[in-house]
């Protein structure tokens, strides 16, 4: 009788655990919901907000006289030139008139737009949509040209700002030829000027006087960079990629001065972290790491050919 009971009680707790088992799986799930999910996205930088509202207008808010810089001749293959030729207009600024509805071949109504050039002419270009259509488009390009309200808008915002510039990869506005520059220093934007038809805005700076005063010596004490601005493929450098707001030394306080100077200078020297490196050279295109006897051999290969190598986390051998 005691082994009959045994077993009924043996066989009542297994029922008890495989019935709590089939409720737990469920329960122990956790629960996402829409606030969750907002909590996990990436904060966005005040770098990244700070220019967010300077974006291109709306074709519905252009206003007769709108001006645009024409950037590269091949622009005379878009128009449809009156009264005058399209040939030969690279630096020429050219006023929007209108928007009309014409006829297409297929006989279906397309939207028009008509500029007038600055030494006499008319010039047209028609879009492959509607008059009605225009209203929903944000960003209206007109290819090889730029923006001169855009940039104008742009230099509005930045002008006189104090900041930290990110890239070493400066260019002269006098020559229009690359020079090799500072990064991580603090600069003073002078103005903003029209750049190209991919790059709309140069902006130009000059380094602050006391970043020099402390021994950061460069052939170039003023430079520019070209701004990208919008979320398009093409805005590949916004005023995030190339300014801080925030001083990069005071981020690295452990970072020894002389290790600093080489940093600014895009330079790097044997016995450098990996964090010091990637400050001064930016991130490498491969990473190959490889076990020794001696431990860890980590390889960096950038796309122009320079190549470090770091024994342990330091860097033991490198090309520049």
């Amino acid at each position: 009788m005691n082994n009959i009971k045994l077993i009924r009680t043996a066989f009542a707790m297994v029922v008890l655990i495989m019935a709590n088992a089939c409720f737990t799986g469920v329960e122990s799930t956790p629960k996402i919901n829409a606030e969750k999910i907002k909590d996990n996205k990436t904060a966005i930088t005040e770098e990244q907000s700070f220019l967010a509202d300077v974006i291109p207008q709306k074709p519905s808010l252009w206003k007769k006289g709108k001006k645009f810089l024409v950037d590269d001749n091949r622009i005379e293959r878009i128009f449809e030139s009156v009264q005058g030729e399209a040939s030969d207009l690279k630096g020429m600024v050219l006023k929007f008139d209108c928007f009309k509805a014409v006829p297409s071949l297929t006989g279906d109504d397309v939207a028009e737009i008509s500029f007038s050039k600055n030494n006499g002419g008319t010039l047209r270009y028609r879009l492959p949509i509607t008059i009605e259509q225009l209203d929903t488009i944000k960003e209206l390009e007109i290819p090889f040209t730029v923006d001169l309200d855009l940039v104008a808008h742009i230099d509005s915002v930045l002008r006189g700002k104090s900041v930290y510039i990110k890239t070493p990869n400066w260019y002269s506005l006098d020559s229009h030829k690359a020079i090799q520059g500072l990064r991580h220093i603090k600069v003073i934007i002078d103005s903003v000027v029209p750049g190209s038809s991919i790059y709309p805005a140069a902006v130009a700076f000059t380094i602050d006087p006391n970043e020099l005063a402390q021994d950061v010596f460069t052939a170039h004490s003023s430079g520019a960079v070209l701004l990208t601005v919008g979320s398009s493929r093409t805005s590949t450098r916004n005023f995030d990629t190339l300014f801080s707001f925030k001083s990069p030394r005071a981020q690295y306080p452990r970072i020894t001065e002389d290790n600093w100077k080489h940093i600014v200078k895009s330079s790097v020297i044997s016995g450098m972290s990996r964090d010091e490196c990637r400050l001064a050279l930016g991130s490498p295109s491969e990473i190959i790491r490889i076990p020794t006897t001696g431990g860890m051999q980590e390889r960096w290969i950038y796309s122009d050919g320079v190549f470090l190598i770091f024994d342990d986390g330091f860097l033991s051998k490198y090309r520049l």
